[in-house]
C-alpha cells in the first residue's frame, strides 16, 4: 500500500480544527471576579479590641443564578480576622458587599499581613435541555484581598461625619433623617448628643429645634462606616425648610452641618407605596429538618421611607401550620430591599407557603411558594458507610475471639505438660534369704542372676520406711512381682522400703552417674533378693520359684528417668501383702535389707556370677 503524504496531511489538518472547535463549544464563558478596594491598610489596631471594614465583591456581567462564594482567611495570622464564611451575589446583581472584622486578641504591638481568599463554589448549573447537571466543564472564579495590619497599644479617638439629609414629609409623618460616621480610630465612638435646628428657607426666623439623646445613637466601630439614621416628631407647617445638624462629644461641638432643602407638604400629599417584586426558595425538594431560605424582594415605590418585614403563613395540605416573621429593615424611598427567611419543616408532605412584605401601615399581595419535604434517608453512600462499618465490626470481634482462644488453648497445654509430684505408694516387698554367692570385683556391670525362692516360712507384714535417696540412675527398672511364701515361714527381719523423695520443679537436669570404686560398692538389688557384696567363689543358689498366693501380690512400680519422678499408685491384689525371709549368702558387709526404690537405680558395676 502506498503512503499518501498529502491526504494524511488533510486529515490531520481537519482533526485539529474539530478540536479546537469542540473546545471553544465545551469551555463555558468565564467572567472575571474583583474586589474592591483590592488592598486595605488597617494602622494602629488596638489590642484586644475590633476594626470593622468592607468590601465590595464585583463580577462583570449580572449573575444568571444565585452565585455562592467562600470567604476563607489565610496566612498565618488569618485567625485575627473574623467574617461570614459565605458570600451570594443574587440572581440579576453584579455585587455584594462583605463586611469583616479584623480582632487581634493578645496579638503583639508590631504589623501583619493577612489574605482573605474568595472562591466560587462549584454549584449544578442547567444543562441544554433545560435540566440541571449536564456535561459541561466547570471553572471556578476567586479573588484574594491582601489586608496590612498594624497593632498597638494606645488607644486613639479619630471620626469623619461627611453628611446629613432630611427627607420630605408631611404634619402627621415623622420627620426621617440620616448622617454619616466614618470611625478612623481604634476604638468604638458615638456622640453624645445630636442637635437639629429646622428653619423655612423663606423666613429663617421660623425655627424649630429638635434634639437626639444619646441612647438612641449607635456606636460605630473601628474601621466602621454607618448611615445612621433618625427619627423626629415635628409640628412643622407646610414649606420648605433647611437643618443645621451640630454633634456633641464630651461637652463640646464637635461637627455642624446644614443639610439640602426639604419639604413638608400637606396631608395626603404623599403617599406609602410598596411592592414585592419576586419570592424565591433556594431549591424545592427538601428533607425533614433541612433548612429552607427563604427570599422576597420588596421595592419602596412611595416618596418617603418605610419599615417593612416579610410574613410568611405556611400550610401543609390545606391546613395553616405556623406564621413566620423575618426582620425588620427600613427602605428608603425609591429603593429595594431583600428579606430573607429560615425554615426548618418537622414533617415530609407537600407546603405551601403564602408570603406578603408589610410596610408602614399597608400589605403586599401574597404570592405563593410550594416546596415538597421528604423524610429522607440513608442513600447509596450512607449504606456503603453503615456496611464498612459493620464489617469493620464483625472482623475486630473475630479477632478478639481468636484471641482469647489461642491464650486459653496455650494456658491448657501448659498445665498439662507439667508433671506433679504425688506421694510414694505402699506396697508390700516379699524380701527372701539366700544362699551365699560369690562375686567377681569388675569394673564392667553384669546381670545378677535371680536366687530361687527358699521354703515357704511365716510371713510377716512389715509397713514401709521411707528412707531419703541420694542417686539417680540412667537405666530405668523393670516392675517385678514377687512371690509370696506361705504363713508358716520364719519371721524375717524389718525390711525398710525406701521412699520417693520428692524435688521441687527446676529445670531439666541429665541425671549424673557418681563413680564408685567396685570393692566397695554394694550390688543393685532386684525386686527378688537382698542385693549384698559375697565373698568370691562362692556360688550364687537361686531358689526355687514361690508360687503366688491370691491373698497379696505386691508390684514395684520403677519409674521412667526424667526431670522429676512422678509415682503412680499400683493395684494390689490383697488388702495386706507378708515379708517374706530369703536366705542370702554372707557378705563380708552386712546389708540391710532393701527393695527397689521410686528412685532410679544408680549404675553402678556389678561382678559376673561364678559357679
Amino acid at each position: 500500500m502506498q503512503f499518501n503524504i498529502r491526504s494524511f496531511a488533510q486529515s490531520s489538518a481537519y482533526a485539529t480544527i474539530a478540536g479546537f472547535l469542540a473546545m471553544a463549544l465545551l469551555v463555558p464563558q468565564v467572567h472575571a471576579i474583583g474586589i474592591s478596594p483590592p488592598i486595605i491598610q488597617a494602622a494602629d489596631v488596638l489590642r484586644n479590641s475590633s476594626q470593622s471594614y468592607s468590601v465590595t465583591l464585583l463580577i462583570q456581567d449580572p449573575a444568571k443564578y444565585d452565585m455562592y462564594f467562600s470567604a476563607e482567611p489565610r496566612g498565618e495570622f488569618g485567625h485575627y480576622l473574623k467574617g461570614e464564611s459565605e458570600v451570594v451575589i443574587p440572581q440579576g446583581k453584579t455585587s455584594v458587599l462583605y463586611n469583616f472584622e479584623l480582632e487581634p486578641i493578645d496579638a503583639p504591638v508590631g504589623s501583619y499581613n493577612l489574605q482573605l481568599a474568595f472562591t466560587e463554589k462549584q454549584k449544578a448549573v442547567e444543562s441544554g435541555n433545560g435540566a440541571e447537571g449536564g456535561a459541561k466543564v466547570v471553572v471556578l472564579q476567586g479573588a484574594i484581598l491582601v489586608i496590612s495590619m498594624g497593632v498597638t497599644g494606645e488607644e486613639r479617638v479619630s471620626y469623619e461625619i461627611t453628611r446629613s439629609q432630611f427627607e420630605d414629609t408631611e404634619p402627621r409623618i415623622p420627620l426621617t433623617g440620616t448622617y454619616t460616621v466614618k470611625n478612623t480610630g481604634n476604638v468604638e465612638w458615638k456622640p453624645e448628643r445630636i442637635e437639629i435646628e429646622a428653619y423655612e428657607v423663606a423666613d429663617p426666623e421660623n425655627t424649630a429645634t429638635f434634639e437626639v439623646s444619646g441612647d438612641s445613637i449607635p456606636l460605630v466601630k473601628p474601621g466602621k462606616v454607618l448611615d445612621a439614621k433618625m427619627s423626629l416628631g415635628h409640628k412643622l407647617t407646610e414649606g420648605r425648610y433647611r437643618a443645621k445638624v451640630r454633634f456633641y462629644y464630651k461637652g463640646e461641638m464637635v461637627q455642624e452641618l446644614e443639610t439640602s432643602p426639604f419639604n413638608v407638604f400637606q396631608v395626603g400629599t404623599l403617599a406609602q407605596s410598596g411592592e414585592l417584586l419576586e419570592v424565591t426558595t433556594n431549591k424545592t425538594s427538601y428533607n425533614v429538618g433541612e433548612q429552607v431560605v427563604l427570599r422576597g424582594l420588596f421595592k419602596n415605590t412611595g416618596d418617603v421611607t418605610v419599615e417593612g418585614q416579610l410574613e410568611t403563613q405556611v400550610y401543609k395540605n390545606g391546613e395553616f401550620v405556623n406564621l413566620e416573621v423575618s426582620r425588620t429593615q427600613s427602605i428608603d424611598r425609591r429603593q429595594e430591599a431583600t428579606f430573607e427567611q429560615f425554615l426548618k419543616m418537622s414533617e415530609p408532605g407537600e407546603y405551601t407557603l403564602e408570603v406578603a412584605a408589610t410596610y408602614g401601615t399597608r400589605k403586599t399581595s401574597v404570592q405563593k411558594v410550594t416546596i415538597t419535604v421528604s423524610a429522607g434517608g440513608v442513600g447509596a453512600v450512607g449504606n456503603m458507610y453503615i456496611t464498612i462499618i459493620l464489617l469493620s465490626l464483625f472482623v475486630i470481634g473475630v479477632i478478639i475471639f481468636l484471641i482469647i482462644f489461642a491464650k486459653r488453648r496455650k494456658k491448657e497445654n501448659g498445665q498439662g505438660g507439667v508433671a506433679v509430684p504425688v506421694a510414694a505408694p505402699q506396697a508390700a516387698v516379699v524380701a527372701a534369704t539366700v544362699p551365699a554367692a560369690s562375686a567377681v570385683a569388675d569394673t564392667a556391670s553384669a546381670s545378677v542372676p535371680t536366687p530361687p525362692p527358699a521354703a515357704p516360712q511365716e510371713a510377716v507384714v512389715t509397713p514401709p520406711v521411707v528412707v531419703p535417696s541420694t542417686t539417680l540412675s540412667a537405666e530405668p527398672a523393670t516392675p517385678v512381682s514377687a512371690p509370696i511364701a506361705e504363713p508358716e515361714v520364719a519371721v524375717a527381719p524389718e525390711v525398710v522400703a525406701p521412699a520417693v523423695v520428692e524435688e521441687p520443679s527446676v529445670e531439666p537436669v541429665v541425671p549424673t552417674v557418681m563413680p564408685v570404686e567396685p570393692q566397695e560398692a554394694p550390688v543393685a538389688p532386684t525386686p527378688a533378693r537382698e542385693a549384698t557384696e559375697t565373698v568370691p567363689e562362692v556360688p550364687l543358689v537361686t531358689p526355687p520359684p514361690l508360687e503366688p498366693t491370691p491373698e497379696a501380690v505386691a508390684e514395684v512400680p520403677v519409674p521412667t528417668p526424667s526431670e522429676e519422678v512422678v509415682a503412680t499408685p499400683q493395684e494390689v491384689s490383697a488388702p495386706t501383702a507378708p515379708t517374706v525371709e530369703v536366705p542370702v549368702a554372707a557378705s563380708e558387709t552386712s546389708a540391710s535389707p532393701e527393695v527397689p526404690s521410686a528412685q532410679p537405680k544408680e549404675n553402678i558395676p556389678t561382678p559376673p556370677a561364678s559357679v
